[in-house]
């Protein structure tokens, strides 16, 4: 494991990091937390992606990245068969970017874990159901805190076809009366372990939980 977060790496570091990422046959964790990196280090690290097939656990979270960035790392994970872990949480990324990672875990047959909280991605609701209905792998998916709303209940359609996905968080949205739906969904999912849907603005959902709660009887 190599451990470089907290280290002012700039750009142009992060760029020599990722060549050698390209040549590396070892390193199964790297962690680059808070470093202030941006769209250029995030093409070194998409590019690495194409050819590293060892590393497991990337960890980018509280840089810059933006949505060019993660457009980058989304092309660098359509090709990779080895990584397991991403965290890519307090990125600056909006709806764009979450498009294109959306997009790119149709294709991916690798990740387990992603973690994208503290990103801004309100309307991102129908990039969430796309993934939990094409992809796979994913075991535990983070979006705590992104602004996300879903007045159309995308998510709760996506988690009744999801067969996978073992923990979800989405706490500290806007989900409100969807919410209520993504509950409902766990009716028909037979996955999910853990579910995370604390500060949804929900209101009393008392009755709803014990009625899911009932299914197993």
């Amino acid at each position: 494991a190599l451990r470089l977060n907290s280290n002012k790496i700039t750009d142009i570091g992060a760029q020599k990091l990722g060549e050698a990422l390209e040549r590396n046959t070892t390193l199964l964790t790297l962690r680059l937390r808070y470093n202030k990196l941006g769209v250029p280090a995030a093409k070194a690290v998409g590019q690495a992606l194409k050819k590293n097939y060892t590393l497991t656990m990337l960890d980018l979270r509280d840089n810059t990245v933006g949505d060019l960035g993660v457009k980058e790392i989304s092309e660098g994970l359509e090709r990779n068969s080895a990584l397991l872990n991403l965290n890519l949480s307090c990125n600056r990324i909006g709806n764009e970017g979450w498009i294109e990672l959306a997009n790119s875990l149709k294709t991916n047959t690798a990740l387990r874990v992603l973690e994208i909280k503290g990103n801004e991605f309100r309307e991102g609701a129908l990039g969430v159901a796309q993934v939990l209905q094409s992809n796979r792998t994913l075991v535990a998916l983070n979006l705590t805190n992104i602004k996300l709303t879903d007045t159309d209940c995308k998510i709760a359609e996506g988690l009744k076809r999801n067969s996978t996905l073992v923990a979800l968080n989405l706490s500290r949205n806007y989900l409100q009366e969807s919410g209520c739906e993504i509950l409902k969904s766990l009716k028909s999912n037979t996955t999910l372990q853990i579910l995370n849907l604390e500060a949804n603005d929900m209101g009393d959902v008392g009755g709803l939980v014990g009625d899911v709660l009932k299914k197993s009887d």
